[in-house]
């Protein structure tokens, strides 16, 4: 709590609780959390984004070293990993991995597309979605041949 600035141990046990905080571990004898000694802390401020702006909001978040995982958006995880897929494909987020954990962190392409606002990323996934879905089929087509 105190190496990310978090006040309340509450807040913590809730971010853990809801799956926020993967890795977490619960020691049987103490019965206290032990928490990765990286973990970031969930991007909770992300407010309530639907569809496109999801997009968006993964890409705020890694660029501000706060962690996503699926639960935080209430999506099925293929769905959440289907955001994540396209946003690497975009080259807006890196993912890497510590402790068994990944982890995602904003390109300089990604930070740019974080400050646009949410009509700009519906234009702009709304023109790249159909050209992502051609290459993976593709892809996958040319791999069965």
């Amino acid at each position: 709590m105190a190496l990310r600035n978090v006040k309340n141990k509450n807040t913590v046990l809730r971010w853990i609780n809801s799956g926020y905080i993967p890795g977490t571990l619960l020691d049987k004898d103490s019965k206290e959390y032990k928490l990765p000694d990286n973990a970031r802390c969930p991007y909770v401020e992300r407010g309530n984004c639907k569809g496109n702006a999801i997009y968006r909001s993964i890409v705020k978040a890694s660029a501000k070293g706060k962690h996503v995982v699926y639960q935080l958006y209430d999506l099925p995880k293929d769905e959440f990993d289907f955001y994540i897929k396209c946003l690497i494909e975009w080259n807006y987020i890196v993912p890497f991995e510590l402790e068994g954990i990944t982890y995602y962190n904003a390109t300089e392409a990604g930070e740019d597309f974080a400050s646009w606002r949410n009509s700009q990323v519906s234009k702009f996934v709304k023109d790249a979605l159909p050209l992502l879905s051609f290459g993976m089929t593709y892809g996958a087509v040319s791999a069965n041949s």
